[in-house]
């Protein structure tokens, strides 16, 4: 069950495979700051994309996709706080291919 608050968030690539699959849907809720290690929404040019960030410092924050070729970057928090638009919440992906 999403918590309130949360919206639907479509995959639709294939970035975060073998975690999410493009189709999935995952559930965010808003965020505007880094408070965890986990999933969370970004602005990409107007479009949502799911990154997975970990801290490494006080003011380092490690961002990566979870598939084989993309390399992981390092931002800093206020760099952080200026793209992210939610962390997802569900504890696992909804298929909207399958209805499941």
């Amino acid at each position: 069950m999403a918590r309130a608050g949360a919206h639907a968030v479509l995959i639709s690539n294939e970035t975060m495979v073998p975690s999410l699959q493009s189709g999935d849907v995952v559930w965010a809720v808003p965020a505007r700051s880094y408070t965890s290690e986990g999933l969370y929404v970004f602005d990409r040019f107007g479009t949502p994309d799911v990154s997975r960030a970990e801290a490494l410092g006080p003011d380092v924050i490690h961002v990566a996709k979870d598939a084989p070729g993309y390399l992981p970057h390092l931002m800093t928090r206020a760099d952080f706080e200026a793209v992210v638009i939610g962390r997802v919440v569900a504890p696992s992906p909804l298929d909207a291919r399958t209805g499941g």
